[in-house]
């Protein structure tokens, strides 16, 4: 797309895009999972039910939510992007595509909170092929929207998002369905009982869930706060493409951490199995992770030119091309620091523990931002001060994850000996 159209569509999935990373990615699947995984090595049946309430009063929650974007769209983002973002849209004439795009999108966080229930059961049965596919299916959709639609036609690529979406839904509902998922249809009539025979373990996933919600990853802040401090056109689009570069690498450590979480979670909950196994799990998966974002982020910083070289040799460049790769090369300085986090954020999630996640994750976010925002005071770039910040963030959190488990390891080993 053109700078001016590219701007709109990653302006206007903000807000979905928010509601997404704060209520649906990561938060349900680390809130839901090990519950689920618990009610496993009790009875199949009593996980399908369980998975059927979390169903219906997680959906319930994000789909007011969605309803509430379409109907304010207007005041929501003029409250939550840059002025001069926002009068620019509206000079150009381009105010009433913006909010009709927004609205669109608000769809997304819905069919995404359906996904992550079914992905939780497709995880707890090792079937990851079909829940890889999801974010596949989401940008195919977006690719034939813009074939159908043409390059800079936002509104397809949106309708196109959706789409894939729904599909992915359907794909999850039939794996799903193929490997022992009861049909929820069965239990509508049964939701009261159901409620008062899962109740506690109900309150306990909320108890998980709702600190989630300020559990705000650095990428995310770093992509509001670009919104929020970008005074030129073309810097939302530069820092979304350089950071997109890095996370095609980092796709390869999130498959890795979907694979060891449902595996950490069952040694974890299984009491016959020696705790040592955990740690051994834990340290092992740790290392790997270490080594494989070494190699990635050498070849993101090394590649990112060239990429973007590619992209302006076919024509589909934005006249930015070198800053889009500087920006990318930063970002990939905090590389492993943020794979390394991802790993030893799932201790946190195996043992249920609610607000450490969320205090760990707060503590990085107010140096991320204090950070950017002493950059940009001190006449640094929007775009190299956010990408700056973010790196800072990634270097915090897994140092202070790290001192947490290497604590909690410490206080083992002396119970341990003590006994």
């Amino acid at each position: 797309m053109d700078r001016i159209s590219s701007d709109l569509l990653l302006t206007a999935s903000s807000l979905s895009d928010d509601v997404t990373s704060l209520l649906v990615m990561g938060t349900i699947f680390n809130a839901v999972l090990p519950v689920a995984s618990r009610l496993e090595h009790e009875e199949n049946t009593k996980m399908n039910k369980y998975l059927y309430l979390m169903l219906l009063s997680i959906s319930g929650l994000i789909g007011v939510i969605s309803l509430l974007i379409i109907i304010f769209t207007r005041p929501i983002l003029e409250f939550t992007i840059s002025q001069e973002i926002f009068k620019d849209f509206a000079n150009q004439g381009l105010l009433n595509d913006f909010i009709g795009v927004t609205r669109i999108l608000a769809i997304t966080p819905l069919l995404l909170s359906i996904q992550s229930i079914f992905g939780v059961f497709l995880n707890l049965k090792k079937r990851f092929l079909i829940f890889s596919l999801a974010g596949v299916v989401t940008n195919l959709g977006m690719i034939i929207g813009l074939f159908v639609g043409g390059r800079n036609d936002y509104y397809s690529a949106a309708i196109g998002m959706v789409l894939g979406s729904f599909t992915t839904v359907l794909m999850y509902l039939v794996e799903s369905r193929k490997f022992g998922l009861i049909d929820f249809s069965k239990f509508i009539l049964q939701t009261k009982q159901i409620f008062i025979q899962l109740k506690e373990f109900w309150i306990q996933t909320w108890i998980l869930f709702l600190p989630r919600i300020f559990l705000i990853s650095g990428a995310v802040a770093a992509n509001r706060i670009i919104k929020l401090v970008a005074t030129e056109g073309g810097q939302i689009t530069a820092f979304d493409i350089s950071l997109s570069v890095q996370a095609a690498f980092f796709t390869i450590i999130t498959s890795i951490s979907t694979v060891f979480y449902p595996d950490l979670a069952k040694v974890f909950n299984d009491k016959l199995i020696n705790p040592n196994i955990f740690w051994n799990k834990l340290q092992k998966y740790t290392e790997l992770t270490a080594i494989i974002s070494l190699v990635g982020g050498i070849a993101t910083f090394i590649l990112a030119p060239i990429f973007v070289l590619i992209f302006s040799l076919f024509g589909k460049g934005q006249d930015n091309g070198n800053y889009i790769a500087y920006l990318a090369q930063i970002c990939t300085l905090g590389f492993v620091f943020q794979a390394v986090s991802e790993i030893l954020g799932k201790y946190f999630y195996v043992k249920e523990r609610a607000w450490q996640p969320v205090i760990f994750a707060i503590s990085a976010l107010f140096i991320q931002i204090i950070s950017t925002y002493l950059l940009i005071w001190q006449g640094v770039d929007a775009g190299v001060a956010v990408s700056l910040g973010l790196v800072i963030n990634f270097m915090i959190l897994t140092a202070i994850q790290f001192v947490f488990i290497r604590r909690d390891y410490i206080l083992r080993k002396e119970v341990v000996l003590g006994n």
